[in-house]
């Protein structure tokens, strides 16, 4: 018996985009930032290592928003771009 079932939703897939990028970026983005113009650990520091994690974020999440809002306008199911079958 199969059942074909949707991989994911668009949203879970942005949202996985969305915090590995933050996750990845952000203390590296600080050390950067530290090291480059000799900050310390203040305000300053993490409001410009927030700001570079957040170019970043956007940039990678910015395809699969375009894919969630074409499937939104044309009503394209998720299971119509990736099923995944299982067989038992």
């Amino acid at each position: 018996m199969c059942v074909c079932v949707c991989v994911s939703h668009t949203g879970v897939i942005r949202a996985s985009l969305l915090n590995a990028g933050q996750c990845a970026t952000y203390d590296s983005a600080k050390r950067f930032v530290m090291r480059t113009f000799d900050w310390g650990d203040d305000v300053l520091t993490h409001t410009a290592s927030a700001s570079l994690t957040g170019l970043v974020t956007t940039t990678v999440t910015n395809p699969a928003d375009v894919v969630k809002t074409y499937m939104y306008v044309h009503g394209t199911s998720v299971c119509a771009l990736a099923q995944i079958e299982i067989c038992t």
